[in-house]
């Protein structure tokens, strides 16, 4: 799956990208990989990511994360990361499904669940 960042601005010094229902695929050599300016420094965890960053600092970017989930659909919740007046919603997220590709606005707070996501 890839997180698009468009000019979100951080509303906290830590804007975080959690999952619901899945981990992070660590053990692939793809498992994380970010193209995103506006943070000092990103950590890895198997059920999240975090980015440090002053408070009003501003995401643009993408971050791909291959993910590993068992069951049911997993959600991914954005954290932290607010729309700014000029670039409208902070993200959009963009998953496999068996019929294409799926993308979505990532709205902060909110979960959303990956409908029909299969592996890649």
């Amino acid at each position: 799956m890839t997180i698009n960042f468009a000019g979100g601005v951080a509303s906290t010094n830590l804007v975080q990208v959690m999952l619901g229902q899945a981990v992070l695929a660590l053990e692939s050599l793809r498992g994380a990989s970010a193209s995103v300016v506006g943070f000092t420094n990103m950590t890895v965890y198997a059920e999240r990511v975090t980015f440090a960053t002053q408070s009003g600092g501003v995401f643009d970017g993408s971050l791909s994360l291959v993910l590993s989930w068992h069951g049911g659909d997993p959600s991914v919740t954005l954290d932290n990361l607010v729309p700014a007046p000029s670039h409208g919603n902070p993200a959009t997220i963009t998953w496999p499904t068996g019929s294409g590709q799926e993308t979505q606005i990532l709205t902060p707070g909110n979960a959303l669940t990956l409908s029909g996501i299969v592996a890649d």
